[in-house]
């Protein structure tokens, strides 16, 4: 008689940053592109305490942004950048829809004089 086993049980859960790689590869980014959101949304989860993002939402979002631009001072672009990758993360792979960031700190772009 065979022990039972429940495959299900015994597999380590695809890690975050793993499904974010999975979800650019099947839209088929760049390289590039997917180097650049892993690393925004890599800092977006230090910055939240390491905290899920399913465990935080949009107040998080803006928060992160908004110190890009007030205490790193970015760039628009990049703060755009970084936008786009959150964003990503929660439409694309953990589904969830985030109202309109209308809090959101934009950095003013500097033209040089």
């Amino acid at each position: 008689m065979k022990p039972d086993t429940d495959i299900s049980s015994s597999r380590q859960p695809i890690r975050l940053l793993d499904q974010v790689r999975a979800a650019i590869r099947i839209r088929h980014y760049s390289i590039g592109t997917a180097q650049t959101y892993v690393h925004w949304i890599a800092r977006f989860i230090r910055y939240s305490g390491m905290r899920h993002p399913k465990d935080v939402g949009a107040r998080d979002v803006t928060a992160f942004l908004s110190a890009l631009a007030t205490e790193l001072d970015v760039a628009a672009a990049t703060q755009q950048q970084a936008l786009s990758a959150v964003l990503f993360l929660y439409r694309h792979v953990l589904e969830i829809d985030l109202p309109w960031l209308d809090e959101l700190v934009r950095p003013l772009d500097r033209v040089a004089v």
